[in-house]
């Protein structure tokens, strides 16, 4: 079996987030923070050891709202 050495960025979202969340979707005003944390997304990322190239990744995929 081959190895591949990457890391995983656990993304969860936050107030911010939510706040938008009730406004663009009258049916999950019930929603809270608790119940998207359940399920975060997961981005599977080369392996980096400081955070801004983390960020640095994100930002030139075009996801740069992290």
């Amino acid at each position: 079996m081959q190895s591949i050495n990457r890391a995983a960025v656990v993304v969860k979202p936050g107030n911010p987030f939510l706040d938008w969340l009730h406004r663009a979707d009258p049916t999950s005003q019930n929603l809270t923070l608790v119940d998207l944390h359940r399920e975060p997304t997961v981005y599977l990322v080369p392996e980096y050891v400081e955070r801004h190239e983390v960020l640095t990744f994100f930002t030139e995929k075009g996801d740069a709202n992290l």
